[in-house]
Order: structure tokens, then C-alpha cells, then sequence
């Protein structure tokens, strides 16, 4: 199982996701999961990134198919999902919506 203390989990996900979201801070974090407040560099906007970081946790399928449920979804009360994908060893989901953290 791949778990990151804070610092690790942090420069794992500026190395994936780092070209493309500014991290501003971490919301929350388990051995498996973090919740990170992000701006969207490209489109100036703030969004919710989410990273599984466990390629062999039998949570990953839920995690992406979960993204793709969401995905589907559009209601004002939920997050809308508007990226998800895998990048080495993480798992992420961009959300956006009026329900930030």
C-alpha cells in the first residue's frame, strides 16, 4: 500500500498535477486520500482536488467510478465533476460547484 505523510503526499501530487493546479491548502487527509483546495491555472478558477494515492487499495475502482457517476450527475447541491484521471501511482478528481470546501 503507497500511504503519504503530509509533505510527500503534497510534492507526489505537485509533480503530477503541479503544470496544470496551484495548491493552496490541504482540506483533509487519510492513509488513502487527500482533499486539497486547488486553483485551475489555466481557467483562474478555484476547484476541489481529490487524489486516491493507492494503485493496489481496493478503493481505486471505487474512487474512479465514482468520478464518473458524478460526472454524470448535475444538481446544485453536489459538486460537479469536471476532470478525473490517473497519473502514476495517483488517482484524482477535479470538482467544482457551489459546495467548496
Amino acid at each position: 500500500m503507497t500511504t503519504y505523510p503530509e509533505s510527500r503526499y503534497y510534492d507526489a501530487v505537485m509533480a503530477a498535477l503541479g503544470h496544470r493546479y496551484h495548491l493552496e491548502r490541504m482540506v483533509a487527509l487519510s492513509p488513502e486520500r487527500a482533499l486539497f483546495l486547488a486553483t485551475d491555472k489555466m481557467l483562474s478558477r478555484r476547484v476541489s482536488l481529490r487524489v486516491q494515492a493507492d494503485p493496489e487499495s481496493p478503493t481505486r475502482a471505487w474512487f474512479l467510478h465514482e468520478a464518473e457517476t458524478l460526472a454524470r450527475l448535475d444538481h446544485h447541491a453536489i459538486r460537479h465533476v469536471y476532470d478525473a484521471g490517473v497519473i502514476g501511482p495517483l488517482a484524482f478528481r477535479i470538482e467544482i460547484g457551489r459546495a467548496h470546501v
